[in-house]
């Protein structure tokens, strides 16, 4: 093969590889060899406004003509979270891992909010806290009237269509408890780090980092099937696990049932996200316009 043609080939493969990673889409079919049953895997990104969903159409239909619908949590009934048992740190662990420079931006924060209860959460903890407040904040705020999440809609429009609707975890607060019991400083440390940009974007209403959301509405997402976790050093301790167990989950019903499974993107997304899990296992898992 000759010099030319082997740069064609190569331009052409990471075409084709582009295409499979970024389809344009965060809703995905799942079928199976042997099995009429069709299921949908849909991305959702939990703090934009909810009312993105329903204006995808095709989203909305599948999700109404599914028998079961997956959700990865369902709405608690009354004052049962137990959020209180997240409550295992405070400002002495924090100083630890932050510079003067960091201590400076967290105390200015929580003077602002007027409220102490940061210092009680773990990084990671107030970490996924605090890109819910920025992004339902600062960047998808036309047309918000509340903090509903897309999530939410979504089970409340498949129980109104009086629909099967089960929650993939089943204790949310105990799957972080075990995420933060580790003596990695390291792992907090970035954790932390991450959590002090966004303290200091939103002091200083700074909404420059809003692009991921921008994205997702434009669909436009790079899933890197090709890439593993390790590879880009992502700390994933609330993605293997449950990617683990919900396709166990899924793998029994999806040969029985037309299921919609609605899922925060991060879980869709690398070798180890549920769509190439599902593709190993023998499911044939195609991209389809959620509109």
């Amino acid at each position: 093969m000759n010099r030319v043609a082997i740069i064609c080939f190569l331009l052409l493969k990471s075409l084709f590889t582009l295409g499979q990673s970024a389809p344009n889409t965060i809703l995905w079919q799942v079928s199976k060899p042997g099995s009429q049953h069709k299921s949908y895997l849909f991305g959702t990104f939990h703090e934009v406004n909810p009312d993105f969903f329903e204006s995808l159409p095709n989203a909305l239909k599948k999700l109404h003509t599914a028998k079961k619908v997956y959700l990865e949590r369902l709405s608690p009934i009354g004052d049962t979270t137990g959020h209180h048992r997240l409550h295992t740190w405070n400002q002495a662990k924090w100083n630890k891992i932050l510079d003067s420079d960091q201590q400076k931006i967290f105390q200015e924060f929580v003077t602002k909010a007027d409220d102490s209860i940061y210092y009680l959460v773990a990084p990671l903890v107030l970490l996924r806290s605090l890109t819910g407040m920025y992004y339902q904040n600062f960047c998808d705020t036309v047309g918000r009237v509340s903090v509903e999440q897309m999530d939410q809609r979504i089970e409340q429009l498949a129980k109104k269509n009086g629909q099967n609707t089960l929650a993939l975890d089943t204790d949310q607060i105990d799957i972080f408890l075990k995420s933060t019991a580790h003596d990695y400083v390291l792992l907090d440390s970035g954790y932390a780090k991450t959590c002090i940009k966004f303290m200091n974007a939103m002091l200083n209403e700074d909404n420059s980092g809003c692009k991921a959301i921008v994205d997702y509405k434009a669909f436009h997402l790079d899933y890197q099937f090709d890439t593993s976790l390790s590879e880009v050093k992502l700390p994933s301790p609330l993605l293997l696990d449950r990617n683990d167990k919900w396709i166990t989950e899924l793998n029994k019903t999806f040969m029985n049932q037309d299921c919609f499974v609605a899922v925060g993107i991060g879980h869709l997304y690398y070798k180890e996200g549920m769509i190439v899990q599902l593709r190993n296992l023998g499911y044939k898992v195609e991209p389809i316009s959620p509109r």
